[in-house]
């Protein structure tokens, strides 16, 4: 069903069922692992830490397995060094995306003005074992994954089996978004599916999107690990004049940004 796709590309439903075999795969790795994970460590949160861990590792061996053929020209695919301009505009542009995103998180505050947290109440998580899983699971083994998933197999078979770009990137992009299973997280997954697809299109590269991915998740992870200051900032700025002037200024990098790669043909 999914054999040759880079040539013969996936119809509309076959991405579909291959999006839904994903998170049932998820699933049914969390369940069949739980228990030897239980058995293997004490720790409640190093429990729900490791098992991600493990399931996102076999779900991308299980992948690259799968579709090895898909990938075989992936080896040979560099962020070129010829081009390390384009490479740096990748780190600028996960800012950019990160301040589109911040309104649809807050949306409660910005909407329903729902107080925000105390800052003092906040403090920096110290590094463990757990922790240790969840960056290596959120920087590295999540972006490998989703990217090579959504961008190289459904958008790229998307768009050879349709040859138009848009509906290969919007519907990529909402099943990338689904999968999220939140509402805070529906519409900024589908924007950072929008944006990294038009990246991967414009370089033909896969290690640009994932680079894309990293640095996005990494800023989060950041925010993750010491809170206080970002949730300060909040609060002074608190949805005013000032906080709308920085995600205009964060649309704005967005804008230029992708008008450097769509200048650009990395082949």
């Amino acid at each position: 069903m999914f054999k040759n796709i880079d040539m013969k590309g996936l119809n509309i439903w076959q991405v579909l069922i291959l999006t839904f075999l994903y998170v049932l795969l998820k699933l049914l790795l969390v369940f069949a692992l739980f228990e030897a994970v239980v058995t293997l460590v004490e720790d409640p949160f190093l429990q729900v830490e490791f098992g991600e861990f493990l399931s996102a590792l076999i779900a991308l061996s299980l992948l690259i397995l799968l579709f090895k053929k898909t990938f075989k020209n992936t080896e040979k695919e560099r962020l070129a060094l010829s081009k390390m301009y384009y490479v740096l505009l990748i780190f600028i542009l996960a800012i950019g995306i990160h301040l589109l995103k911040d309104p649809f998180f807050r949306y409660k505050h910005i909407l329903f003005e729902e107080p925000l947290l105390n800052p003092s109440n906040l403090g920096s998580i110290d590094f463990s074992l757990d922790i240790v899983f969840k960056m290596i699971y959120t920087i590295i083994l999540l972006p490998v994954l989703e990217e090579l998933l959504f961008r190289r197999i459904i958008f790229k078979s998307l768009l050879n089996k349709y040859s138009n770009l848009w509906i290969a990137i919007l519907i990529s992009s909402l099943l990338f978004s689904i999968i999220h299973l939140s509402i805070n997280n529906l519409i900024p997954t589908f924007l950072f599916g929008v944006i990294a697809s038009y990246i991967y299109f414009k370089t033909n590269n896969i290690w640009y999107s994932i680079l894309l991915h990293v640095i996005s998740n990494l800023i989060w992870f950041i925010i993750y690990l010491y809170p206080k200051k970002y949730w300060e900032v909040l609060e002074i700025l608190n949805f005013g004049v000032s906080y709308w002037l920085i995600i205009t200024f964060g649309i704005g990098l967005i804008f230029l940004i992708t008008n450097q790669y769509r200048k650009l043909k990395l082949n």
